[in-house]
C-alpha cells in the first residue's frame, strides 16, 4: 500500500471519529427536548389531578354555603310564621320551608358523594404529586448529565475536528478532491473500502471487470454502484 493511500485511510478514521463525535453532540438537543417533554407530560398529570381535587373542592364549599344559606332561610320562613294571621299566608310559607328543605336534602346527598369523590381525588393527587417528584428529580439528573456531556463532547468534536484538518492538509490537492468527491456520493460512512471476493466492501455489489482491473493495476478506483473509493494493497 502507498503512502498516498495510507494517508487517506488515515484521513478516514479520523473523520469516522470527527463525524461520530459530531453526531453524539446533534443527538444531545434531541435528548434535551425528549427529556422535557417527559417532563411536560408528568407535570400535565399531576396538574390534572390537581384541577380535578381543587374543582371538587371548591363545589364541597359551595354546597356547605348554600345549605348554611337555606337553613337561615327556613329559619325566617318560621319566624315569619309566627307572625302571620291568615291560613293561607302560613301555609304558603310553609310551602316554601318544604321546597328549601327537599333542595337542601338534594344538596346533602351530592355533598356525601362528593366527600366520597374527595377522598379518591386526594389518593389520587397524592400519588400523582409523589410521581412528579420522583420522575421529576429524575429526569432532571438525567437532564444535568446530557448537558454536561454536551460540553464534554463539543470539546472532543473540536479536538478531532483539528485532528482531521491536519490529516487532511497532509493529503495531495487530488487525493483531497477524490475524498469529498466520494463524500458527496455517500450518505456515511465508510468512504474508502477494500477489494474482496470481486466486491465492494461497501455496497457489497458485486464490480465491473472495468473497475477491478482499474483498483488491480492504480490501487485505488471509484466503485461503478457506489461511488465509494475501493483500494487493494496489490499495486
Amino acid at each position: 500500500m502507498d503512502d498516498a493511500l495510507s494517508s487517506l485511510l488515515d484521513l478516514q478514521g479520523h473523520d469516522i471519529c470527527f463525524l461520530e463525535l459530531s453526531n453524539q453532540l446533534k443527538a444531545v438537543p434531541i435528548g434535551v427536548d425528549a427529556l422535557l417533554a417527559k417532563m411536560a407530560k408528568i407535570k400535565a398529570v399531576f396538574s390534572e389531578a390537581e384541577s380535578l381535587y381543587q374543582l371538587k373542592e371548591v363545589r364541597r364549599r359551595e354546597i356547605d354555603l348554600k345549605i348554611a344559606s337555606q337553613e337561615e332561610l327556613i329559619v325566617r320562613y318560621k319566624t315569619q310564621q309566627i307572625s302571620v294571621k291568615k291560613n293561607e299566608e302560613y301555609g304558603a310559607l310553609e310551602h316554601q320551608i318544604t321546597a328549601v328543605r327537599q333542595e337542601m336534602s338534594g344538596l346533602e346527598e351530592e355533598g356525601i358523594v362528593l366527600l366520597m369523590d374527595l377522598d379518591e381525588a386526594r389518593a389520587q393527587l397524592a400519588e400523582a404529586a409523589a410521581q412528579y417528584k420522583d420522575k421529576t428529580a429524575q429526569l432532571n439528573e438525567a437532564l444535568g448529565m446530557l448537558k454536561s456531556s454536551e460540553s464534554v463532547l463539543k470539546a472532543k468534536v473540536a479536538a478531532a475536528e483539528q485532528v482531521y484538518q491536519a490529516a487532511l492538509a497532509l493529503l495531495s490537492s487530488d487525493m483531497r478532491e477524490r475524498y469529498e468527491w466520494v463524500k458527496k456520493r455517500v450518505a456515511r460512512p465508510p468512504f474508502v473500502v477494500p477489494l474482496k471476493d470481486h466486491r465492494c466492501q461497501g455496497c457489497f455489489l458485486k464490480l465491473s471487470q472495468e473497475v477491478e482491473g482499474a483498483v488491480l493495476t492504480v490501487g485505488y478506483a471509484p466503485c461503478d454502484q457506489c461511488g465509494r473509493l475501493i483500494y487493494t494493497a496489490v499495486i
